[in-house]
């Protein structure tokens, strides 16, 4: 089973793919934001672990999963989000939690995450 990082390229190409289908690298690019020629490359790279396969036409060149079975590691972005308030100790007062960086001279906490 291939392990992709989530916010990798081919992760967001992936992503896409398994929504999407059929679809175009040209359409793919616009869809990611990106130049078709880095996203050529980006598939060019992952037909040759096997994962797709670039069906090319006389005016477009098509993409098509060979396999679906990916596994994504790495944190979510709510994951991220609460290791950094862990971190940072932005606990509010308000809460009845411990006092941190995000107080004001009162004494009185914010609502409001400072990173």
């Amino acid at each position: 089973m291939p392990e992709v990082k989530k916010e990798s390229m081919e992760a967001r190409i992936l992503d896409i793919l398994l929504k999407i289908y059929p679809i175009t690298v040209d359409e793919l690019a616009k869809r990611l934001r990106v130049s078709e020629r880095r996203v050529k490359m980006v598939l060019l790279r992952m037909e040759r672990a096997g994962w797709l396969v670039i069906e090319p036409l006389p005016d477009k060149e098509y993409v098509r999963l060979l396999r679906m079975d990916f596994t994504f590691i790495g944190r979510r972005e709510v994951q991220k989000r609460a290791l950094k308030h862990k971190k940072g100790k932005t606990y509010t007062r308000k809460a009845g939690r411990e006092k941190g960086r995000g107080d004001d001279e009162d004494g009185e906490g914010e609502d409001i995450m400072y990173g």
